[in-house]
Formats: structure tokens, C-alpha cells, sequence
């Protein structure tokens, strides 16, 4: 028996001594580090809340972190100073900020945070609520605040934007409305960054941005240089486009058919106001997600070395050159994003009918007064075009070579007029050269439509930016070709 009871106690010990050996091992170091990391989190978002004491009237509620390494304050409203250009509130529930992880978060809150620029990190502003947004600043804003659609509430009576509760109002399932920023380092030279915007179960706009910057990992300053790799805008509809077209199809007793007709009426009104018109296919392609939501994305291809820190000096015209935009739509093949300055939309010329009078002729015969009869109810023939003066051709030039070379008749920038539908090839200031058929013409620029190869969109260069350009021939043609003489039809 009392064998037994020794052998009892010896056990009762042995687990009690583990129990301790955890304790001051694990749980107390864990417990340790929790409370200095808690304590520091704290500390920096009372400092944060304090800096802007300032400008601002700031509250919060409690801080957190978690395992995963996220840090972030609930409850923070912030109310801009009585005269302020911002809105006069924002709410936000929970305000999260995404670090590298738990051990980065532990080094740094022990030994400050490094220098070398982190692999990931990230911001979410979870169930946002803004207030007091002037008319002004709704009616300017191009995309929704909580539907995350584009042109929300253009052509819907008096609505100058969708509030958060009104996607109730529509018959939505509404959930938390988000944004949430991201910066993921692609590599040691590439760096991510996404934006988005909007209420799941309403819809979602997301920005997505990549930029080469050799050596960021260790030198955040290499961004100074950084150069743009790709770019893309996308409107993901979760429901809001068929409530929306609902509801104000019924308030002005229209289908939601008509209601789209008149919601791109007053999105072409919003491009006049600034003295822009979509082109046609750009239209159609809006169209299209305006009527049956989807996606619709925006598309760049960026000229290699194109330097955001030289974006700010190029107008619209260049910025699209330069980026190449495409509009996708499901559905729909790829449109160039066109707009033309309204100045060079030409309307279209009204139809001339000039009415003759018949005068009485004396003795004519039968035939000759039908002659005079068919004469007086025709239009008046207008007078014959001067013909074109004949310019002597310039010797053809090759470019490529092998069986990919192909002949180019020189041609000054103006000749292009009576040139459309023709292959041509620019050359432009940078050193880039595009080929495709040349679609459109005006004296401020012209459209090319690039092979399948090339992407297979409408490209628009600005005649300030076209060096030379030529038609593509086939070099069979009589005229001398200078340069390689085996070059082939392309």
C-alpha cells in the first residue's frame, strides 16, 4: 500500500514539474513578449493619434495584434476641422495593418524596424463609413465608393452617388465594405502594389500596379528610378449593376433597357464637360458591362523604361501612348481606350439638294423635254474635284531583314491622309517602331491597328511624337528599294 502512494506522489510530482517547466518556459517568455509587443503597438498608435490632434479631432478604441503579425486599432473615427475641404467623418470599424509576420514584428518591436525594404505589408480599412461629402465631390467622383463601379449613379435622377445604405435599398446582401492596400517585393528588383475598393456582394474596383527597381530589396531609395512594368484597373460587378438599373429604371418609369441608354447619355455628358468624347468601340464595350455587369478591366502595355517620376510632364494624349491602354470586357473582343479632344469631333455634313427650276422651251420635241423634265428634278451635279497634284515617289527603304524584311515607301506625316487602310510603319522619337493598318487620321494624331502579334488593339500616336513614317510595299513594285534587295512582302 505504501508502495502505491510513493508511486502516486512520484507521479503527481513528475507532472506537476512539466506543468512548471512550460510555464516559465513557454508560457511566461510567450506571455513577456505579448505584453511588450501589445504595450509598443499601443504606444505607436497613441503617438500616431496624438500627431494628428493637431489638424484633426481623432478617437479610437482598442488595439490588437495577432499571430499572423496583423497590429491594428478598432473603432477610429475621424472628424476634419469645421471649414475643411474633406468630408466632415469617416468611421472605421477596424483599421488592420498587415506586417511581414510575427517575428518581424517581435525584431522590431525590440530592436526598431529595419531599413531594408520588408517583403510584404499591407493596410485594411474594414466597414468604412464616410459623411458629410459635399454634392460636389460625390458628382466629380469617377468610381463608387461602396459599389466600386464606375459612373455609379450618372443618368439616376438627382443621385450624385450611392450611399452605403442605400445598396440595402437596391436588394443587395450587403457585407463589410472594404479597402484594402497591399505592397508585395516581387523578387530583389520588383515590387506589387494593389489597391481595391468596394462591398462584396455590391462589387469591387482593384488597381494593381508593378514596378522594376533594381536592388529595392536593400535600397528603398532605388525607387527614385523605378520603371513601369504593367498596370491594371479592374471593375468586378457582384450584383450592383442590374439593381442599379432596376431601381432607376422604375423611379423614371423607364425599363432598365431604356435606363442604360440614358445612364451613357449622361456619361458621355461627363467626358464633354472636359472636353473629351469616347470613341465608338468604347462606348460599345461600356455598353456591354453597363447592361450585364461582369468585369470589365483596363489593360496596359507600358513602353519599356517608362518612369512614373516623369508621368506628372506628359498630357493625355502622351500618358496613352505611352501606356497603351486596353479596355476588356467579358464577351467583347479588346478596345483601344480612346478619347478624342471634342475640338477634333467633326459633325457630320449635311446633305445639299439644289432645285432647278424648268423654264418653258418652245417646239421641243418629246425626247428633249423629258431630257429637261429629268433635268429640272435632279440635284444640281457639283463641279469635278481639282485631280491631286502628282508627287514624284520617294525611293523605297527596308526594314528588318532576312524573311522578316519588308519595304516602306517614305512619306511625310500629312501624305498618311489618303493613305488609310493601308499597312504602315512609325518611328517615333524614343526609337520605338509600330506597324499595323492605319485606321484613322487626323492632323493631331493618327490610329494604327497592330497586328495579332502585337496585341491586336488601336494604337493612337501624336503626330509630335512620329519621327518618320512610311506604307509598307511589296518590294516587287517598280520603284528602286534601297538597302537590302531580297526584301519580301510582309
Amino acid at each position: 500500500m505504501a508502495a502505491r502512494r510513493a508511486s502516486a506522489v512520484k507521479k503527481e510530482s513528475g507532472i506537476g514539474s512539466k506543468l512548471v517547466w512550460i510555464v516559465t518556459r513557454i508560457v511566461l517568455p510567450l506571455a513577456v513578449v505579448y505584453g511588450v509587443i501589445w504595450w509598443r503597438v499601443d504606444a505607436g498608435v497613441s503617438r500616431i493619434f496624438e500627431s494628428i490632434q493637431g489638424f484633426t479631432q481623432a478617437s479610437r478604441g482598442s488595439s490588437f495584434f495577432g499571430l499572423n503579425g496583423d497590429v491594428g486599432v478598432n473603432r477610429v473615427r475621424i472628424d476634419a476641422p469645421a471649414g475643411s475641404s474633406l468630408p466632415g467623418a469617416m468611421r472605421i470599424e477596424r483599421v488592420t495593418v498587415h506586417t511581414p509576420g510575427l517575428w518581424w514584428l517581435i525584431r522590431s518591436s525590440l530592436f526598431g524596424v529595419e531599413e531594408k525594404f520588408p517583403e510584404r505589408v499591407g493596410l485594411t480599412l474594414d466597414n468604412f463609413e464616410l459623411s458629410g461629402v459635399t454634392p460636389q465631390m460625390q458628382a466629380e467622383n469617377l468610381l463608387g465608393t461602396y459599389s466600386g463601379a464606375p459612373f455609379e449613379a450618372d443618368g439616376c435622377g438627382s443621385r450624385a452617388a450611392w450611399e452605403r445604405g442605400d445598396l440595402g435599398t437596391l436588394g443587395l446582401s450587403v457585407q463589410h465594405s472594404k479597402i484594402v492596400v497591399r505592397m508585395n517585393r516581387l523578387g530583389a528588383d520588383a515590387v506589387e502594389f494593389v489597391i481595391s475598393a468596394g462591398t462584396p456582394g455590391a462589387g469591387i474596383a482593384e488597381g494593381m500596379v508593378t514596378l522594376t527597381a533594381p536592388g529595392v530589396d536593400a535600397n528603398p531609395t532605388a525607387f527614385a528610378a523605378a520603371t513601369l512594368t504593367s498596370a491594371t484597373l479592374a471593375f468586378r460587378d457582384e450584383g450592383f449593376i442590374a439593381a442599379r438599373n432596376a431601381y432607376c429604371g422604375k423611379e423614371a418609369n423607364l425599363s432598365a433597357a431604356a435606363f442604360v441608354d440614358k445612364h451613357i447619355e449622361a456619361v458621355r455628358a461627363r467626358f464633354a464637360r472636359v472636353g473629351l468624347v469616347p470613341d465608338a468601340p468604347l462606348e460599345a464595350s461600356y455598353r456591354e458591362y453597363a447592361t450585364k455587369g461582369g468585369e470589365l478591366m483596363i489593360r496596359t502595355r507600358p513602353q519599356a523604361g517608362f518612369q512614373l517620376m516623369n508621368a506628372r510632364g506628359y498630357n493625355g494624349e502622351q500618358m496613352r501612348y505611352l501606356l497603351s491602354p486596353v479596355v476588356e470586357v467579358q464577351g467583347r473582343d479588346p478596345v483601344l481606350l480612346a478619347l478624342k479632344p471634342l475640338s477634333e469631333v467633326q459633325p457630320e455634313p449635311a446633305t445639299e439638294v439644289t432645285t432647278v427650276t424648268a423654264t418653258p422651251a418652245a417646239a421641243t420635241p418629246a425626247s428633249a423635254a423629258a431630257s429637261t423634265a429629268a433635268t429640272a428634278t435632279a440635284p444640281a451635279a457639283a463641279p469635278a474635284a481639282p485631280p491631286a497634284p502628282v508627287q514624284e515617289a520617294k525611293p523605297l527603304v527596308t526594314f528588318g531583314g532576312g524573311k522578316n524584311a519588308f519595304a516602306v515607301q517614305p512619306m511625310e506625316y500629312d501624305e498618311l491622309r489618303q493613305n488609310v487602310g493601308r499597312e504602315v510603319v512609325v518611328r517615333t522619337q524614343n526609337g520605338t517602331t509600330r506597324r499595323g493598318a492605319l485606321v484613322r487620321f487626323s492632323g493631331s494624331n493618327l490610329d494604327i491597328q497592330l497586328g495579332a502579334r502585337d496585341g491586336g488593339f488601336q494604337l493612337s500616336i501624336p503626330k509630335r511624337d512620329v519621327r518618320d513614317v512610311g506604307v509598307v510595299v511589296d518590294s516587287g513594285e517598280s520603284a528602286p528599294v534601297q538597302g537590302n534587295s531580297n526584301a519580301k512582302k510582309n
